[in-house]
């Protein structure tokens, strides 16, 4: 028990120069919150915490199964651009975590860290201690020297100073206090300071206790620094009146960031081979280079300037344009028509097939052997009349003629007479009206549409009559063609789904994920928000899902079906 349980609900700095036994002291630490049950997350450049799996001997598995994200032991391989994923994933998850970015180049790694950060942040649910190693490249001290890096470390800050109020504990390492951003170190309630010798490093130190302790204290304390043994520590949390020596035990799992005792064999440079590298290397270079480009580009465009202008005949264009002309139309008409005997054939196979087994029918109910999920894309330029019908008897509320008294309940009625000859799911039917499905002016309506002999139910869709279109005369509403105007039309009648849509369109044909489509909309994969826009999307018809947690706008919608 190195550090007392109220220390680890603050902020803590293990402060301590190269091989005086920092890491070791912050695995303890790690080992003790995950052994009670506490989530931990390490942020790891040095790529030496994936030991913590292992037992001392570095063969058997410890009681300790934190996952690992990148390095050369990755359960999941990450890259630059996984920061905000990794960060959410974590952030919403009981797991522990290891995120190993020492093969990251450092741009990478920046713009990985931002993210992570900020996401985290955003979206943390309960008690996470986070743990980051070499603190100082994630919160440099000093000047830096482009964008990327400032929001670095505005974001390392931010972790800092606003996450205690999410759950966040920050545990920052660093074997340089002095390169540490300030506004980082002097939020860190709790040091645990161990051999510095650097006159900087121990400034730092001082400047931490004028901040928050006793200066006639830290006297002792600096002074001792150069000289403490490994493993050796000032423990300080002036909040919970501590100030104390301690000895920090060896951590119970592998050590991993130990030299190991076999060096691997390594082979002499290839001469040859490395000539052939570094020479493509310059020719790709050189290719490349922007200064000699540009030069190239002035040569030819001086060169195109004093070139004579060629000549164009405009009889000849004018006869090429009409040679083009009458190919396509050639092309186009023998398209047309193959394409239109084709249909021609299907529509006449299956009419015949439907009235040979029910001859009493129009042959026009075809569609109830194949129901569409959305409305036709392509609206039929005249509406076919029903052949060798035989009369009914009058239903009730409908007039002898066939035709039907319509009141309010025109408007649905003339949604689906706009899909005619296809339908609608009932919840599209019901989006697209305005009506919730489970209200009761909807019931009514449709119950009135269904007894007048206006509508049918035929599997999960319904479809118009031919009585129920002819009952609304001319007044009938035009389809949208496009999948602008389709798209355009859904997000009028269904709330909220809008920018959802718009992501899928900008991705369609490909895929998106569940957490990526979330994170383009601002929202949490697993929020309530992001479910109920998400169900609405699914219950109209309006994405598919090819595979569990992957989305993509409906084909329908796209005009591909």
């Amino acid at each position: 028990m190195s550090i007392p349980a109220a220390a680890l609900e603050r902020h803590i700095g293990i402060l301590g120069k190269t091989g005086s036994g920092k890491s070791n002291a912050a695995k303890t630490i790690a080992e003790r919150i995950m052994f009670e049950g506490g989530r931990v997350c390490v942020i790891d450049p040095t790529g030496t915490w994936w030991g913590i799996r292992l037992r001392p001997d570095g063969a058997k598995k410890s009681r300790f199964e934190p996952v690992i994200f990148g390095g050369n032991h990755a359960d999941i391989p990450i890259a630059g651009e996984h920061g905000a994923a990794v960060g959410e994933a974590i952030a919403t998850a009981s797991s522990s975590a290891i995120i190993d970015t020492r093969l990251m180049t450092v741009g990478a790694r920046t713009r990985f860290f931002t993210a992570f950060a900020e996401a985290l942040l955003r979206t943390n649910s309960g008690t996470l201690h986070l743990i980051i190693d070499e603190a100082h490249l994630f919160a440099p001290q000093g000047r830096v020297n482009d964008p990327q890096s400032g929001a670095m470390v505005g974001a390392a800050n931010n972790l800092v100073s606003l996450g205690r109020g999410i759950g966040l504990r920050i545990i920052l390492i660093s074997q340089r206090p002095a390169k540490l951003h300030k506004d980082s170190l002097t939020q860190v309630e709790t040091l645990v300071a161990m051999r510095l010798i650097a006159p900087q490093d121990r400034k730092a130190i001082e400047d931490w206790i004028g901040e928050w302790a006793d200066p006639g204290k830290g006297k002792e304390v600096t002074a001792s620094l150069p000289s403490l043994a490994t493993g050796s520590a000032w423990v300080w949390s002036p909040e919970i009146d501590l100030l104390e020596k301690v000895k920090f035990p060896l951590a119970a799992t592998f050590d991993s960031g130990k030299p190991s005792a076999q060096q691997q064999a390594l082979d002499p440079i290839d001469v040859k081979s490395m000539g052939d590298r570094l020479d493509t290397i310059r020719q790709e270079v050189l290719a490349n280079d922007p200064a000699r480009l540009r030069r190239e580009i002035a040569a030819l465009q001086a060169k195109l300037a004093v070139a004579p202008k060629a000549g164009v005949d405009p009889k000849a264009i004018e006869q090429a344009d009409a040679r083009g002309y009458e190919r396509g139309k050639m092309d186009g008409t023998k398209e047309g028509m193959i394409l239109a005997s084709q249909r021609a054939a299907e529509y006449v196979s299956a009419a015949l097939k439907h009235i040979q087994e029910t001859p009493a029918r129009s042959f026009l109910s075809l569609q109830e052997a194949t129901p569409q999920a959305m409305p036709v894309i392509v609206q039929p330029a005249t509406r076919p009349r029903p052949v060798n019908q035989i009369p009914e008897k009058p239903v009730s509320g409908q007039l002898a003629s066939g035709s039907i008294e319509l009141g309010a309940e025109r408007k649905p009625l003339a949604l689906l007479a706009a899909a005619y000859p296809a339908g609608y799911t009932e919840a599209q039917w019901a989006s697209l009206a305005g009506f919730k499905r489970t209200g009761g002016t909807w019931s009514t309506y449709k119950s009135r549409l269904r007894t007048k002999g206006a509508v049918e139910q035929r599997g999960d869709l319904w479809f118009a009559t031919e009585d129920g279109v002819d009952a609304l005369g001319g007044d009938i509403p035009a389809m949208p063609r496009t999948p602008e105007e389709r798209l355009a039309m859904w997000k009028s009648k269904v709330a909220g789904i809008g920018p959802m849509l718009d992501a899928l369109r900008n991705r369609y044909p490909d895929q998106t994920g569940r957490a990526d489509l979330a994170f383009q909309l601002g929202l949490a994969p697993g929020g309530g928000t992001f479910g109920t826009y998400l169900s609405r999307a699914r219950s109209n018809g309006l994405i598919d899902e090819p595979e569990r947690g992957f989305y993509r706008i409906s084909s329908a919608i796209m005009g591909d079906i």
